[in-house]
């Protein structure tokens, strides 16, 4: 063999060393790699289990542990807080206002009004209107003070048809039902009953919704929103002193409900006596008395798990209370 051919032999075989080695490491790197994100995504794994065994734990104490004919949500969460699992934090989503049925009116003719930033009433229906009936409250963002956004609204509750805006509850009912001239007429009739200051009962809405009500569920009702036992002083102000309602003393009412719900929460009845207000009076049809959602958080790993929660009450005596799960999402840790 000649020196040249014996050079680029020597060559060639260096050159297969090389690589050969190159391979070795590549394979190891690769395989060190993979384990990490096995041990990573193992590590996940365990942490949303232990998450989701948590919020399971929360929600099977709520529902065996809290009378809310006794206690408020508030109340409950008080004094259960030391004896749920770590981390776990629970707020009524009841107690706020929930953007995605608000009137125009209501926003604009109350201090709710001081809440907006940067647009105006109708520019937020108009936003709300393109958006859909079932907003995310981060997607109103642009248009409220953020420290009121967070405190004082909310994006969930079942929509009353004696108070919620019309257009939005047509939408509804169109994009549930598949029947736009079921919405169409759903929203006349509720014209016609807020014209003639009349309220919507359970049978009158049976009769107008007819077969389609198991349909939609209990995302439609007659009971109101908001619950007063849970609600701040700020949404109870902002609603009792709207011109609106011609109530008497309004902060003076505000302080009734809240030094009232301290030792019992509030039912229907006695909060009617307690106003001195009728069955049929419009400002009743806002104030309710039972949550009906919850927002919490557990902790899960490096990231946290947040959650929503709707509450059903049965009609026993002392109701039952079912706990079910419409929407959790995940972020890092700030």
């Amino acid at each position: 063999m000649t020196r040249r051919a014996q050079g680029f032999a020597t060559l060639a075989a260096v050159a297969i060393f090389v690589l050969v080695i190159a391979l070795i490491s590549g394979a190891v790197l690769g395989s060190q790699q993979l384990a990490l994100d096995q041990d990573r995504l193992g590590h996940e794994i365990d942490s949303r289990a232990s998450a989701w065994k948590s919020i399971d734990t929360t929600l099977s104490s709520m529902q065996t542990s809290w009378n809310a004919d006794d206690q408020s949500f508030d109340a409950w969460f008080t004094e259960k807080a030391q004896s749920l699992p770590a981390g776990v934090k629970l707020a009524s989503l009841s107690g706020r206002i929930n953007l995605n049925s608000i009137t125009p009116f209501l926003l604009q003719y109350s201090a709710l009004s001081g809440t907006l930033v940067g647009h105006s009433v109708t520019e937020f229906t108009d936003y709300r209107m393109n958006k859909g009936p079932f907003a995310r409250l981060e997607d109103y963002k642009d248009y409220f003070r953020p420290e009121s956004l967070k405190r004082l609204y909310c994006v969930y509750s079942s929509f009353d048809v004696n108070t919620a805006d019309e257009i939005i509850l047509e939408k509804i009912i169109t994009q549930r039902t598949g029947k736009s001239s079921l919405g169409a007429n759903v929203r006349a009739r509720v014209r016609e009953f807020r014209t003639g200051l009349q309220v919507m009962t359970d049978s009158d809405w049976d009769r107008i919704i007819g077969a389609e009500k198991d349909e939609l569920g209990d995302i439609v009702s007659v009971s109101p929103e908001l619950d007063v036992n849970t609600a701040s002083v700020d949404v109870l102000q902002a609603l009792l002193r709207d011109a609106d309602f011609k109530l008497e003393q309004p902060d003076a009412k505000v302080q009734t409900i809240i030094n009232g719900r301290t030792a019992k929460p509030w039912t229907d009845d006695a909060l009617r006596q307690a106003l001195g207000l009728t069955k049929t009076s419009a400002l009743m049809q806002h104030l309710g008395t039972r949550c009906r959602f919850v927002e919490g958080s557990v902790p899960a790993g490096d990231r946290v798990m947040s959650f929503v929660v709707h509450l059903t009450y049965s009609k026993d005596a002392s109701p039952r209370i079912i706990a079910r799960i419409v929407e959790t999402s995940s972020e890092a840790r700030p």
